[in-house]
């Protein structure tokens, strides 16, 4: 029963776009930033890349969501904070983009010999809005 009620309650746990829609926008800004770094894999033929798509914020956003409910009690908060998505950014998108074999030089150029080394690059590029601290969810 327990479980039960826990699944229904994540399931109505949504963000108010309209009224906090700075979480969503940070997120887009850190996939965007991997995206659009250069160094993804690309298939010119089929004319897409293998890299972070918007699902790849969604499952993000939605990760964040379920830390927050599930540590909500020890935090006495009940909404995501930038730490629940800093958290999550590692584990959720390493391995939704592939970086471009044939960028490998410049990619160590730049310090770049992981996924997780474009996300911190990624991270340090979008800042946290000013002023904004919690993510507040219904």
């Amino acid at each position: 029963d327990e479980i039960l009620e826990a699944q229904d309650f994540v399931a109505e746990f949504r963000l108010r776009y309209d009224e906090h829609h700075y979480v969503v926008e940070y997120i887009a800004r850190i996939i965007s930033c991997i995206r659009n770094s250069g160094l993804i894999r690309s298939d010119e033929k089929k004319g897409s890349g293998y890299g972070p798509t918007p699902r790849a914020g969604e499952d993000l956003l939605d990760a964040a969501g379920a830390y927050a409910i599930l540590h909500w009690r020890e935090r006495r908060v009940k909404h995501i904070v930038f730490d629940d998505v800093l958290r999550l950014v590692y584990p959720t998108v390493r391995f939704k983009f592939v970086l471009d074999p044939r960028k490998i030089a410049e990619a160590r150029e730049l310090g770049i010999n992981s996924n997780d080394d474009l996300i911190k690059i990624a991270l340090a590029n979008t800042p946290i809005p000013i002023g904004v601290k919690n993510i507040k969810a219904i």
